[in-house]
């Protein structure tokens, strides 16, 4: 009679840690316009870097436009949902479960001095922000797309 082998599969779980806001924005204003509004709302200085190179499995590619503020405590980072480039028809979004956002807000560290709402409030009221919300990072399907 024929012995059986069972082999253990051994699984890595990675809980990755996702310490930052995340603010989604409805916007048709072009990305300098809205950074340049919101270091005035603001008081940051948000500056254009690099645009993000994201690889996905099968040598799928994207670039994200992407401002940077950092300070000691905190890194404000606006980023276009939407790919300024792509190797890819369907790969066209950052966050491709959030498609109806034009950009996202991500806000590690303090936001002092600053609350998240006083945040809101200020950015809502500005004429190149249409629409604003506060986005449950836990609900994303694709949340390993802001790991970078």
């Amino acid at each position: 009679m024929p012995q059986l082998a069972f082999m253990k599969h051994k699984r890595l779980i990675i809980n990755y840690d996702f310490d930052f806001k995340l603010l989604g924005l409805i916007s048709s204003a072009k990305s300098y316009k809205l950074a340049w509004s919101f270091n005035q709302a603001l008081a940051l200085e948000l500056n254009k870097d690099q645009d993000l190179e994201l690889e996905f499995g099968n040598n799928v590619k994207i670039k994200i436009g992407n401002y940077i503020y950092q300070t000691e405590n905190s890194t404000y980072r606006l980023l276009q949902n939407k790919a300024v480039e792509s190797n890819h028809s369907e790969a066209k979004f950052l966050l491709p479960d959030q498609p109806h956002l034009d950009y996202l807000l991500q806000i590690e560290g303090e936001t002092y001095p600053f609350s998240m709402e006083m945040i809101i409030e200020k950015l809502k009221s500005l004429n190149t922000v249409e629409y604003i919300a506060v986005i449950d990072i836990e609900k994303l399907k694709t949340k390993e797309n802001l790991l970078f």
